[in-house]
């Protein structure tokens, strides 16, 4: 009993009387920063308001009005506890060298929801940057799993901060000013201790789910689930939750944490349960244990239905419970003559006491200080280390049972190890098998497919047919996968020349399927129909892919988006239509745009017979034209240093580069393939690139006119 007691009440009093000495307030003042301070800690300088209708304005706060209202915080945290009320903070910050600076300013508490932090220049201007984890992570200025902004100071400059603070959890503040080069230490070595912390806990899970593969005993299993709800707990209370897997997803992240403390207490009474023994200590203790699992499942289902301000609560004040309990049923098993009721004691009796104080610090009740921030790591890493010795004691306990049977068990052993290799092999063979199957399957797969390149190529019209129409041109084509869902189109009548660029939905083998409908239904519409007006075209086309793909029964969603241009041999003219995708030519140095029509060819919309305009070009008073037309794989591709997408104003110049810069098509061909593969360096092509370049007329003489 003197061993029980002293287990639990030693480590709470050292910890307890450390983390109260830490308290001590100090004078606020103006905080001076320079070269030689690599980080300062900003929240005992600073002034507090408490907005309880959290309904002032930051120019309310700012003015005169409100000056003497803020009052000092003189600690170095600050924590009000769970609070509806919204927290302001004033800060006075002076650059004492003569050389601008930059700085890091860091809320060193994740569970806050929403930080603002506002600059007032001297003309009044406020500006106003948010932080927090109920803001998308890619809207936050740094990634990182503290709220952290970008601040810059003039030499000698004095500058007057505000921040405000909201949150639905714990109203904890630390604010502390990171130089560039310390903050990137301090995110280095933060990373490296909790991937230790980390690490230990992925060790302790996996050594412990292989004890239980090899005893079947449940109590490693309960471990196990123990050590992950632990890890769970801690990714959401540390904000690495929120930096590495949903900080896109505020409301989730949001819930989640209330859900990991159901869940962490959840284990933590299975695991007891099992480890102490509690269905042969009593009756009345086993109907405890399982009421306090029931709340642990309530609590779980509450955390995603109640108000989170509410379920934080219920959830805090239950653990509360739970920790009381848990030391009181070891205190008894201890008396009862548990042989490893000493671990569980001692173990946790610091992993509960981290708790505690945790779950103190949050109510408001300790102070925010390094021993109750991280007593929860601290507690459980004691914890995992001495339950471990306690399974290890466990384990040889066991092993004393089974000594008079090694014989039998290492010819089991031996068996085992017999079936497990001959399994071994067996496997291995039928992976071989397995293994040739799939590499025919792919090498038919693949065959196939250039089969159907083969076609696609014969379908599509002779490059040549299209060149010897046009003074010069080029048309550099360069699918994704072997087969492509661009492709383009030409058709020669008795007084014009129709040529087209289509994207047809999806790339690869169904972007090549409907390349093949758009291409036959093309030439179906102009050389039996006899329609020759882009706009009439676009329509018919229309109209043919809803009836062959059924789209009328709403079927499918496929559709092409196209830009097509028709050439009249005896008129300087030329006549466009487009379905998303626009017309560009340069006349004599200037890039002209003509628009196409918001609006796809192909689609489920029922009902809608579409209309697309039909543009006149008139390039009569020119004396060179070169018209472009082109899919949107170009400028969607990612590359470049930045690893951004090439975008339309950056393909728009190269365009004209190549129009000025290069006379032949070929030089311009090879200056577009150059320019994309440049771009795209080593990132992988994500559509198929089609571009045409049409050499309409040169030097005044057009290239349609015939003899």
């Amino acid at each position: 009993m003197r061993f029980a007691l002293f287990s639990v009440f030693c480590p709470f009093f050292f910890l307890l009387s450390y983390a109260c000495v830490q308290a001590q307030p100090t004078q606020w003042r103006v905080v001076p920063v320079g070269k030689e301070q690599l980080s300062v800690s900003l929240t005992e300088y600073a002034f507090y308001l408490e907005d309880p209708t959290a309904a002032l304005s930051i120019r309310q706060v700012a003015s005169p009005a409100y000056a003497d209202k803020f009052r000092p915080i003189g600690s170095k945290n600050f924590n009000a506890g769970y609070t509806a009320s919204r927290y302001w903070l004033r800060l006075s910050i002076e650059n004492t060298t003569n050389e601008s600076q930059k700085y890091y300013l860091e809320q060193a508490y994740p569970l806050i929801d929403t930080v603002a932090l506002y600059e007032i220049d001297e003309t009044g201007n406020i500006t106003e940057r948010l932080g927090g984890d109920m803001l998308p992570k890619h809207l936050t200025e740094v990634d990182f799993r503290h709220p952290v902004f970008h601040l810059q100071l003039a030499p000698s400059e004095r500058k007057i901060l505000y921040l405000s603070f909201r949150t639905e959890g714990t109203m904890s503040v630390s604010l502390r000013l990171w130089q560039p080069d310390a903050f990137r230490d301090y995110v280095s070595d933060s990373q490296l201790g909790f991937g230790i912390y980390y690490g230990i806990m992925l060790v302790m899970l996996l050594y412990n789910l292989f004890i239980f593969f090899f005893l079947k005993d449940k109590v490693y299993l309960l471990y196990v689930f123990n050590i992950f709800a632990l890890m769970f707990f801690q990714a959401e209370y540390t904000g690495f939750a929120y930096q590495y897997f949903w900080g896109e997803f505020p409301w989730l992240n949001h819930r989640l944490f209330p859900a990991s403390i159901a869940v962490l207490a959840g284990a933590g009474t299975a695991f007891a349960y099992r480890f102490l023994g509690v269905e042969q200590l009593s009756e009345h203790l086993k109907k405890l244990f399982w009421f306090l699992l029931a709340v642990a499942a309530l609590e779980f289902c509450l955390a995603w239905l109640l108000p989170h301000t509410l379920s934080n609560r219920v959830n805090a004040a239950s653990s509360i419970l739970m920790v009381l309990v848990l030391i009181g049923v070891g205190t008894y098993a201890l008396q009862r003559g548990v042989a490893v009721a000493h671990f569980f004691l001692l173990a946790w009796g610091f992993y509960l006491l981290g708790a505690l104080m945790t779950l103190l610090r949050a109510f408001g009740w300790l102070p925010t200080n390094f021993i109750t921030f991280y007593s929860i790591q601290i507690g459980s890493a004691l914890e995992v280390i001495l339950l471990a010795l306690g399974l290890a004691y466990r384990i040889d306990l066991l092993r004393r049972e089974v000594v008079e049977k090694e014989k039998q068990a290492r010819r089991a052993e031996e068996e085992k190890a017999r079936l497990i290799q001959e399994q071994n092999l067996r496997l291995e063979e039928l992976v071989e098998e397995r293994t040739q199957a799939l590499e025919l399957t792919n090498r038919r797969l693949t065959d196939s497919i250039r089969y159907a390149k083969r076609i696609q190529d014969a379908i599509l019209p002779h490059k040549e047919a299209i060149f010897k129409c046009f003074h010069d041109a080029f048309i550099f084509f360069q699918p994704r996968d072997i087969v492509s869902g661009d492709f383009y189109w030409f058709a020669e009548t008795e007084d014009k020349v129709l040529v087209a660029a289509v994207d047809c939905t999806g790339h690869g083998v169904p972007g090549a399927f409907m390349s093949l409908i758009g291409n036959t239904l093309l030439n179906e519409i102009v050389y039996e129909r006899g329609i020759t007006r882009p706009s009439e075209i676009l329509r018919e086309l229309h109209k043919e892919i809803r009836t062959a793909l059924k789209q009328e029964e709403g079927t499918g969603s496929d559709g092409m988006d196209l830009a097509l241009c028709s050439f009249h041999k005896d008129l300087q003219v030329i006549e466009f239509a487009g379905a998303y995708n626009p017309l560009w030519y340069v006349a004599d140095g200037e890039l002209f745009e003509v628009k196409a029509d918001n609006m796809p060819v192909g689609g489920i919309r029922r009902g809608v017979d579409r209309y697309f305009t039909n543009h006149l070009i008139d390039i009569s008073r020119y004396e060179h034209v070169e018209c472009f037309l082109f899919s949107d794989g170009f400028v969607d591709q990612f590359g470049g240093p930045r690893r951004r997408k090439y975008m339309l104003n950056r393909f728009r110049e190269t365009i004209l580069r190549c129009y000025t810069e290069f006379v032949s098509a070929k030089s311009q061909h090879l200056f577009l393939h150059k320019e994309f593969e440049d771009w795209r360096g080593n990132e992988s092509q994500i559509d198929d690139v089609l571009v045409i370049g049409l050499q309409v007329k040169w030097q005044g003489k057009y290239a349609l006119k015939k003899e």
